[in-house]
């Protein structure tokens, strides 16, 4: 109230037209009558169903779990990444075929197999015995396997890959690093005629591949396809010897 008094002319007006202590109390009862009203029509937002009791304003959480649950959503294993993931891995399966055919070692080494692979070939087809070995290596090896033949098809399908199923609602599915993968496999062998047409069948097999792949994160980061694989076990399931 005493500061009322000053020489300031817009004070000073205030003080000759109302009581500076009665301005502070009328001013402090409308605040509260405001605030009340406020109250009052929060309450009436409030669902019938909810307890009227309940804090309007949220409890709050640590900030370690707010971040966890955040880290879980960014990891979940959605339905696109799913689809997404069998799409990958089928590519890399169909894409080994593709090399067997066109001898394409480079395609083998990069796009298909990890550095370093797990073969288990049935006896009856390469008659060797489980083995570690470099895919470049594997790659070498393959270049003249075929020679005997002008031209092969092979094909796969019936393709079992045995993803976890995307999360939902109640169930978080951390994306995973690897899987198995079932498929049927043919092979056909043949050669030109004198015509030089590729009639004469010279073998064809069937079989079943059993192959772990795995996701490369590396190869991720740059935009690729980051499955590999990295076991592949074959076995022979018939065999047409044809003309010869």
């Amino acid at each position: 109230h005493s500061q009322l008094k000053t020489g300031h002319p817009v004070r000073s007006a205030i003080h000759k037209q109302l009581n500076g202590r009665l301005v502070l109390r009328w001013v402090t009862t409308w605040e509260s009558l405001l605030l009340y009203v406020l109250y009052l029509f929060l309450l009436q937002l409030t669902p019938p169903c909810c307890n009227r009791d309940v804090q309007i304003l949220p409890s709050l959480r640590p900030v370690a779990t707010i971040r966890r649950e955040h880290a879980n959503m960014a990891t979940a294993y959605d339905v696109q990444t799913y689809l997404l993931d069998k799409s990958n891995i089928k590519d890399t399966v169909t894409r080994m075929m593709y090399a067997f055919d066109n001898n394409n070692s480079s395609l083998l080494i990069d796009q298909v197999y990890t550095p370093e692979i797990h073969l288990d070939y049935d006896t009856l087809l390469l008659g060797g015995k489980p083995e570690i070995i470099s895919s470049k290596a594997w790659a070498d090896r393959l270049e003249h396997m075929h020679d005997a033949y002008d031209t092969t098809q092979h094909t796969v399908h019936n393709f079992l890959i045995e993803l976890p199923q995307p999360s939902s609602a109640n169930n978080d599915v951390a994306r995973p690093d690897s899987c198995t993968v079932y498929a049927h496999a043919d092979g056909w062998f043949y050669n030109r005629n004198v015509e030089g047409r590729p009639r004469i069948m010279c073998r064809r097999n069937g079989g079943k591949y059993r192959l772990e792949v795995v996701r490369l994160k590396d190869k991720e980061e740059q935009g690729e396809n980051p499955w590999r694989i990295h076991k592949q076990r074959v076995e022979l399931s018939w065999q047409d010897m044809g003309s010869q």
